[in-house]
Formats: structure tokens, C-alpha cells, sequence
């Protein structure tokens, strides 16, 4: 029964050599959807960094980061607005606006689940795609009272990035920095006092120094391009981000939720990649090992019947040669018997034999 039991709890050995072939060729998935979420964010972080630093160049405030704008409107109450800088009620104008693409987000996650950023990326990237065009055309002039409105078309969008960051899969803000300093300095305490870093702690601790590095990489790039244009130069600058960032908003519910095109698009590509073929041939061998496995495990079958057989005659074969033996020894007993009565009949006869001889 303990053998029994113990077979009963070991899996066949078919199946533990396909488990450790799949553990060979498959790579982690856990890994590799955090890998993905790194590099969303960090493209995220890459091109919010790149509009603040040309909005704040061209607009004198940010795109991205409200905390600024609210700092500038403080100042404006307590000092009045600053030279080149507009006034209280323009920057409550772009707040509204970033409130509204915030809420709208949250409105699309409601009717469409997991589905709300990529969903509102596409029209909202039209608008800015639009309000570039018509600046790059010359449609709206600097010098015109009406270009600092064209703010208002980009602001939406970047109040979905922010919500859908918080909110969605990535749960984290890729528009500011001190949270992710904050996530630094406790990672460096736990270091600092030996203590050993969960797999969550240290899979923050990089995001945060990607979304950093990405913020400082994109301002500087986006800074270069307008000193290196001008003013008027750099219109046009903006042109790509609306596309991009819709197609980082599908990215970001794909993350939620795989889209079937995706799904589609993964099939064919495992079964056109080498490493589809040979994982497939890494499947037949450990099916033809475990084909070979259970031909092995038939063949000790048959040789254990077949040494039962030859066992059982063994015995048959053994018993009959006791019973020889024992009717040989019978046989022996009966012999002996039979002499010792003809001798006793011997001496009986040759006793009687002088009495004969006197009575004749």
C-alpha cells in the first residue's frame, strides 16, 4: 500500500521530462510583463518630460504637471502675474481642461472596461494632431491673442495619461518625480540597514529610476529642439505625439486585457520564429521520451509476468520432485518390510528343519 501510494502521489516520468523541457524554452511570463510595464511607463515618463519642456517654452505653463500651474497661480494671487507669463484666469482655464480629460477617462473606464484610455486616445489625438496642423500652417499666429488658447487642445489628452497611469495597470504617476524619489530613499534605507528587498520593492525601485531617467532624457530633448528652432521654428514639434500616444494608450489596455489582434499577431509569429520550431521539436522529443518511458515501463511489465510464469513452474516443478521423492520413499519402506518378513519365514523353515531330520 506505502508504494502503492507513493506511485499514486509521483507523476509519470513523461511528465515530468515535458515540464522540464517547457521550463527550458519558456521564458517567464510574470517577468516579461513587467518588463512590459517598464517600458510603457518609461515612454510615458519620455514624452511627458518632452511636451512640459515645450509648452513651458512656448506657453509659460506645463502640459503635464498641474502641481506647476497651481504654483504659478499662487504666485500670480500673491504678486501678480510675471512679465511674459499669463494671467489667473488662464491657467484656471488649462486646469479645467486637464479635469475634464481626467474625468472623461473615468467616464470611459465605466462604459468600457479596461478599455477607457485607448478609446478616448484616438479622438483626442486627432485634436492634438489638428492644433499642431494649424499652427505649423500658420492658420493661428504667435503674435495673435488667441494662440496661447491653443493649449487647449493638448491638455485633455495628458489628463487621461495621468489617470489612466494611476489608476490602470501601471499604478504608479509618470508626470512627477517625488513620489518616485520617495520610493527611492526607502528602497536606499532598506539597504542601508541590510534588510532584503521584496520582489514588488525591487520591481518599483526600477520603475522609478526608468520614469526619472526617461523625465530628465525627454525634457532635454524637447528643450534642444526649440532653442535649436526658435519660437516659430518649433511648431510642428508636437506633430507626433498625438499618434503616439494613442498607440501607447492601446498598449496600456493591452496590458489590462490582450486585444485579439495582438493575440492574433503572437500565433503567427511563434509558429513562423525558429524558437517556435524548436520548441515544438522540444515537445515531440519529450513526448517521444515519454513514449519511450511508458514502452520501458510495458516491457518491465512483461518481463514481471514472465518471471511470474517462470516462477510458478519453478514450484510446480519443485512440489512434483517432492512427490517423487516421498513415493520413492514409500516405495523404499514397503521394499525393506517385505525383506524382513521373508527372512523371519527363512528362519522359521530352517528351525523347523532338524525336527524333520529326528523324526526321521
Amino acid at each position: 500500500t506505502r508504494g502503492s501510494q507513493q506511485t499514486a502521489k509521483t507523476p509519470p516520468r513523461s511528465h515530468l521530462v515535458v515540464a522540464s523541457a517547457r521550463r527550458d524554452t519558456m521564458p517567464s511570463s510574470e517577468e516579461w510583463a513587467r518588463r512590459k510595464h517598464r517600458i510603457i511607463a518609461c515612454c510615458f515618463s519620455f514624452v511627458t518630460g518632452y511636451v512640459d519642456a515645450i509648452s513651458l517654452s512656448r506657453w509659460h505653463v506645463f502640459l503635464t504637471m498641474m502641481t506647476g500651474n497651481v504654483v504659478f497661480m499662487g504666485r500670480d494671487i500673491s504678486l501678480g502675474s510675471a512679465p511674459g507669463s499669463h494671467d489667473l484666469a488662464y491657467k484656471c482655464c488649462v486646469l479645467a481642461t486637464f479635469f475634464s480629460g481626467a474625468l472623461g477617462y473615468r467616464l470611459a473606464e465605466t462604459r468600457w472596461p479596461n478599455r477607457g484610455a485607448s478609446r478616448l486616445g484616438v479622438p483626442l489625438g486627432i485634436l492634438m494632431l489638428f492644433g499642431e496642423v494649424a499652427l505649423c500652417s500658420g492658420f493661428v499666429s504667435s503674435e495673435h491673442h488667441s494662440y496661447r488658447l491653443m493649449i487647449l487642445p493638448f491638455v485633455p489628452m495628458f489628463g487621461v495619461l495621468t489617470a489612466a497611469c494611476m489608476a490602470g495597470r501601471l499604478a504608479t504617476t509618470t508626470t512627477m518625480a517625488t513620489g518616485h524619489f520617495m520610493t527611492l530613499a526607502n528602497t536606499g534605507a532598506k539597504l542601508l540597514q541590510r534588510q532584503a528587498l521584496s520582489s514588488v520593492e525591487r520591481v518599483k525601485a526600477l520603475m522609478s529610476v526608468g520614469i526619472l531617467l526617461c523625465i530628465l532624457l525627454g525634457t532635454a530633448v524637447g528643450s534642444s529642439v526649440y532653442s535649436r528652432y526658435g519660437h516659430r521654428g518649433a511648431h510642428g514639434a508636437l506633430l507626433p505625439i498625438g499618434p503616439l500616444l494613442a498607440l501607447l494608450f492601446w498598449l496600456h489596455d493591452h496590458l489590462a486585457k490582450p486585444q485579439k489582434l495582438v493575440k492574433r499577431m503572437n500565433k503567427i509569429l511563434r509558429e513562423s520564429k525558429p524558437e517556435g520550431r524548436s520548441r515544438n521539436s522540444c515537445s515531440e522529443d519529450a513526448s517521444r521520451a515519454g513514449n519511450d518511458a511508458g514502452n520501458n515501463e510495458s516491457e518491465d511489465a512483461v518481463m514481471d509476468v514472465e518471471l511470474g510464469v517462470h516462477a510458478n513452474e519453478l514450484a510446480e516443478s519443485e512440489d512434483i520432485e517432492v512427490d517423487e521423492l516421498s513415493s520413492t520413499r514409500s516405495g523404499n519402506s514397503s521394499i525393506t518390510g517385505g525383506d524382513i518378513e521373508d527372512e523371519q519365514h527363512s528362519g522359521a523353515v530352517s528351525g523347523s528343519a532338524p525336527e524333520l531330520s529326528t523324526e526321521v
